[in-house]
């Protein structure tokens, strides 16, 4: 590789004017000198290289040049024409020796670009020394000259001389004429002064490059350690070629003044030249270059240096990549370079000696397009239509390119990407060859993409269609029908049906769609054999694929074996044969034997499709053994069916017919049949079951019995049999057909109400002939369910403890045996008290007394009273007497006064009003004060959970009220009182607390609400409460059982009862209760009683529908003559 490099003039002239030191062999003639000494250098111990094909020359651009190196690197560039030694001229250009052979140059790379001196040309000649060799040069007269020595001039350690000459004996032509050199001060001070020693080479230089005839340097002198420092100066110079000097040769350069022909001084220099590596440039995907070179002995590091070629030469080379010292690094990979661009890459060795870098010349150079190496290992596999393509990968791909041969243009067109290592193509031609290709793609951000060479191309054939051949399976269906089946695996593959016919050939009777698995023959004929065969058919694309013939399936069709039925007698001398019709038979043959498995005769040919067939003149008591096949007859071929399996009969006296079955009484059955002609004797046979268990009920002669041990409702089933007696044998013919009946009770009863009583329901019914007992049901709806009450045999009965105003219905249904009749007719009663009577009112002075008649079953009398007859009323006793006082009335004022009884729920009518007057008082006094009505009273809720509690105290605590539990228990047919609540009713009232009840209810339907309801009136037993009745509604059964629908009938339900009864109704729940469990309508003029625990300062917090009348506000209560906690309430309604 060719390398322009940055060089310095000085150094330059240095270097060329001490490769001339060793350059010339002859030293010029005396005449031509003027000056008093020479000066010249010699390469001790080395050899001459004469081959000019391995000599370094200049190249044709002048550009040749060896330049100091501060790093240590000796480095020549440069070409030469062949046949010519470049010299220097006024104008620039440069002529070469002839004789001498181009070299190849070292490659190098170096960031400095050639310097121009000025005249145009930058470079001197220099010649490349292979081990060893002697450069003179020589200097114009008047000048000072530098000059091989005399051979006896040398002193016998320095004999190399000799040795330095060249192979051939030619002596190289002096390069130049125009140089004086003279000094005009001493070398030492050129030593001791650097920058004079540079500005005496400048000089030198210039007359160089001018061609300056002499450079006055009168008194100079050019000392050993001038040339030494000189020396090892220039081999410092990165810029330097030092390649003239080879490795581990010493260069001696003598010194020596021409005039006495005698060694002055002599210089020895050593200089260690490293071998260049070999280097090695590889790319086989888009993560970069791979380089690597051979290790060369003695180098500590290595340098990468990389050129770009273009297309007007390759461009300034650049150091890249350094080593780390002593690394021992010999590869590096470039990630900086461009896919699609050539790079020359070149490596030298460096080591660091004595202070001093030295690098070896450049590597030869590495040239290497940037190009990804193909993707390896295309395969190509088909299935079917579809081709998958698979590859290796290419490090650093960011995708692929697909490419198919495209079989019309003979080129690869695009296919499709993807960054995977797999492709599939799809939707192809069956049966067809496709090629492809494939290459990497590498997806620069701003570049756009490089591309790596394609892979191998590859072909591959997709499948044919493999269509699997079926499993044929072919039977007949019937005389003119083969049925056949087929299982395929595709539900996308028709079928193609063929058929032959005994032994002719196939041809296609059908195309069948897809999916279908069975198919029907009718065009065939019985006794005809028939060969089948099928194969799958699909058509993709255009083009239709056949799969492989079944196995040949052959069936013949014949007509089926007709199924014999019965054989039964006829009379004593005839069998009647059936049989089923056989589908498609022109008639039918009838076989007769007296043996089971033998002697067969034809008895009859039947032709006209008959199925049945008397055999007449056969002998009573004898068995006969037929069979029957069917027949076809086409073209004069007759086909016959199997044999029909053998029935047998026995010839016996007729069966009887006609029987009939008909009940008389509730006992008796009737029983009444036809005569059989034949018969001597009829024996009667009954069962309870229609298949076994028959025991003989009579044997008789003539055409009718009577069964009289019928139980009533039992059915009964009878079968009669004849039978004859000759000699001592008895023949039976068949038994009849089983007819059956049974008994039944005749008449549906008539039911009525006949008395009535508070408590008490008698009820009477018409009679029913034949019954034994009636059933008697209830119930309290009359569409509900009716309860069993009794079964007796009597017509009436009194239905006892009741509950007065309850409806009660009523029905009966007559039974006997294992008969229950028809249910009556639905009577009912409703239970009441009698008519209240003799309303008297006694007077008093502040008092009134008032009576009256005593009601069977009243639980209480309900009083009223008012200020007039027309008034409002108020309740002011509850109680079972017949009597009241009513004290503290205000004198000489008239009251009226009603009352009214009740039980349970029922109240009687009102008797009243009855005005009364009280007698004037004796003295006058001011009138008593009103009662004091307050904003809230204070009240508690109890139960046997508290105890026994001492009522005085709580009364004397200031409790207003108490709400007492009246009944526990879940279920509404078994609750009990409370425990406590008699004791918790008499002493509360007795201490002067208003009482009101409450029951935690498990109700979820309308009708247990009612009767929770009855219950807890009833268990009041009319007791007087001036607070409500309370349904404390909370439990979580009741939330979980009922929709929000029948929780609110259960309210209506309750409060309806509980009004009714003559009580006030409120409902206890929480506010989640009331706001999200229970309709608002359901709370519409409804008192309630607020579950809400929270501070009594802060309010009960609920303005939701209802009369919020009470609030219970906490449980953790107490209060005087209750041990333990209790729940604390207040009302805001005072109850009266």
């Amino acid at each position: 590789m060719r390398r322009t490099m940055k060089r310095k003039t000085v150094l330059r002239i240095l270097s060329c004017a001490l490769a001339c030191v060793m350059l010339f062999e002859t030293p010029l003639q005396a005449s031509e000198l003027s000056g008093d000494s020479e000066i010249m250098y010699t390469d001790e111990g080395g050899e001459t290289d004469t081959d000019t094909s391995s000599d370094q020359k200049e190249d044709s651009e002048g550009t040749g040049t060896d330049t100091d190196n501060p790093d240590g690197n000796i480095e020549q560039t440069g070409e030469s024409e062949e046949g010519s030694e470049e010299l220097s001229g006024t104008d620039g250009q440069t002529q070469t020796e002839p004789g001498s052979g181009e070299t190849t140059p070292e490659e190098g790379d170096n960031d400095s670009a050639p310097q121009d001196d000025g005249t145009g040309q930058n470079d001197s000649s220099g010649e490349n020394l292979e081990d060893g060799g002697m450069l003179d040069v020589q200097q114009p007269a008047d000048g000072l000259l530098v000059e091989q020595p005399p051979e006896n001039s040398l002193s016998e350690d320095n004999q190399t001389l000799e040795n330095s000459l060249p192979i051939d004996g030619q002596q190289p032509e002096i390069l130049s004429d125009s140089f004086v050199l003279s000094f005009e001060q001493p070398a030492e001070e050129v030593a001791a002064d650097f920058t004079e020693y540079e500005r005496v080479m400048t000089a030198v230089a210039e007359a160089w490059t001018n061609g300056t005839v002499q450079v006055d340097l009168s008194d100079a002198a050019l000392s050993r350690d001038l040339v030494q420092e000189l020396l090892e100066y220039m081999v410092q110079q990165p810029e330097y070629d030092s390649s003239c000097l080879r490795p581990e040769v010493i260069y001696t350069y003598i010194l020596e003044e021409k005039t006495q022909s005698r060694l002055v001084q002599t210089v020895d220099f050593s200089y260690l030249v490293m071998e260049a590596p070999k280097a090695v440039a590889e790319v086989h995907d888009f993560t970069g270059i791979q380089l690597s070179w051979s290790a060369v002995e003695g180098a500590s590091s290595y340098e990468v240096y990389r050129a770009e070629v273009q297309d007007g030469g390759a461009a300034e080379e650049e150091l890249i990549y350094q080593t780390e010292e002593n690394s021992g690094e010999t590869s590096y990979k470039d990630q900086g370079v461009s896919y699609g661009k050539t790079y020359i890459y070149q490596i030298k060795a460096a080591c660091a000696e004595n202070g001093r870098i030295y690098r070896s010349a450049f590597s030869e150079a590495a040239e290497i397009l940037a190009e990804a190496d193909a993707p390896e290992g295309l395969n190509a596999s088909a299935g079917g239509n579809v081709v998958e393509l698979s590859w290796s990968q290419v490090e650093g791909a960011t995708g692929y390119e697909v490419e198919a041969l495209d079989s019309a243009s003979g080129e690869y067109t695009f296919l499709g990407s993807t960054g995977e290592t797999s492709y599939v193509h799809e939707e192809l031609d069956y049966d067809a060859f496709y090629n492809y290709r494939v290459r990497a793609v590498y997806q620069k951000q701003r570049s756009g993409a490089a591309y790596s060479a394609y892979s191998d191309a590859v072909e591959v054939r997709t499948e044919t269609p493999v269509l699997d051949a079926v499993a044929l399976s072919a039977s007949p269906a019937a005389w003119n029908q083969i049925v056949l089946t087929w299982k395929g695996t595709d539900s996308s593959v028709g079928y193609e049906l063929e058929r032959k016919a005994d032994n002719g050939s196939y041809s296609k009777i059908a195309d069948i769609q897809a999916g279908v698995g069975a198919y029907t023959d009718l065009s065939v004929e019985p006794g005809v054999q028939y060969g089948y065969r099928i194969r799958p058919v699909k058509q993709l694309g255009g083009q239709v694929f056949y799969g492989e013939y079944s196995a040949e399936q052959t069936v013949q069709t014949v007509l089926n074996a007709p199924a014999a039925d019965s054989v039964r007698t006829s009379d004593a001398q005839s069998l009647t044969v059936s049989w089923e019709a056989v589908e498609g038979a022109g008639g039918y043959e009838l076989y007769r034997s007296i043996s089971s498995g033998s002697g067969y005769v034809l008895a009859a040919n039947l032709s006209n499709g008959q199925t049945e067939y008397r055999d007449t003149g056969l002998a009573v008591g004898n068995t006969y053994y037929y069979k029957v096949r069917a027949y076809y007859t086409v073209n004069g071929r007759t086909v016959y069916s199997e044999d029909s399996a053998v029935v047998s009969g026995m010839v016996k006296l007729s069966q009887v017919t006609g029987l009939r079955v008909q009940m008389t009484k509730y006992n008796t059955l009737q029983l009444n049949w036809n005569a059989v002609g034949d018969a001597r004797t009829y024996e009667v046979y009954y069962s309870t079951s229609p298949d076994s268990g028959y025991k003989r009920a009579t044997s008789t002669k003539k055409t009718t019995y009577k069964f009289t041990k019928a139980k009533c409702g039992q059915t009964y089933y009878f079968k009669i049999r004849t039978y004859e007696k000759i000699g001592k044998v008895k023949y039976y013919s068949d038994y009849c057909a089983a007819v059956s009946g049974k008994t039944v009770l005749v008449g549906t009863p008539t039911v009525y109400v006949s008395k009535t009583k508070y408590n008490s329901v008698t009820i009477k019914w018409s009679k029913v002939p034949s019954t034994r007992k009636y059933e008697i049901y209830y119930s309290t709806s009359p569409d509900g369910e009716y309860r069993f009450l009794k079964s007796q045999g009597g017509t009436s009965y009194t239905h006892k403890k009741l509950t007065t105003g309850v409806t009660y219905y009523y029905k009966v249904r007559p039974t006997r045996d294992y008969f229950y009749g028809e249910y009556s007719n639905v009577t009912s009663a409703k239970p009441v008290l009698g008519e209240l009577k003799n309303l008297k009112v006694k007077t008093g002075t502040n008092q009134l007394k008032v009576s009256w008649k005593s009601v069977s079953g009243a639980q209480a009398y309900v009083l009223m009273r008012s200020d007039s007859a027309d008034g409002d009323y108020v309740e002011i006793s509850r109680a079972k007497k017949t009597s009241y006082t009513d004290k503290g009335l205000q004198a000489g004022t008239t009251y009226y006064y009603k009352v009214y009884a009740i039980a349970g729920i029922y109240q009687t009518n009102t008797l009243g009003p009855v005005g009364q007057a009280t007698k004037p008082p004796k003295l006058v006094s001011p009138p008593s004060k009103p009662p004091v009505e307050k904003d809230m009273y204070y009240g508690i809720d109890v139960s046997s959970y508290q105890g026994t509690i001492d009522w005085e105290e709580v009364a004397d605590s200031g409790i207003d009220f108490a709400m007492i539990r009246i009944l526990t228990g879940k279920r509404t047919s078994n609750l009990d009182k409370d425990t406590k609540f008699e004791y918790n009713y008499r002493n509360a009232r007795e201490a002067g607390i208003k009482v009101g009840v409450y029951r935690y209810t498990y109700a979820t339907t309308k009708s247990g609400a009612r009767q929770e309801a009855t219950e807890i009136v009833d268990a009041l037993g009319g007791r007087y409460l001036e607070y409500p009745i309370v349904l404390d509604l909370e439990d979580s059964t009741v939330l979980n059982r009922t929709t929000r629908e029948k929780r609110t009938e259960i309210i209506q339900e309750y409060k309806k009862i509980v009004e009714r009864a003559g009580y006030k109704f409120a409902l206890y729940a929480n506010k989640n209760w009331l706001e999200n469990y229970i309709e608002p309508e359901a709370l519409e003029g409804v008192d309630i009683w607020l579950a809400r625990w929270r501070s009594l300062d802060q309010g009960p917090g609920y303005s939701g529908p209802g009369n919020l009348t009470m609030w219970q506000y906490t449980s953790t209560g107490s209060v005087d003559g209750i041990s333990g906690n209790v729940d604390r309430n207040v009302s805001y309604k005072n109850y009266k």
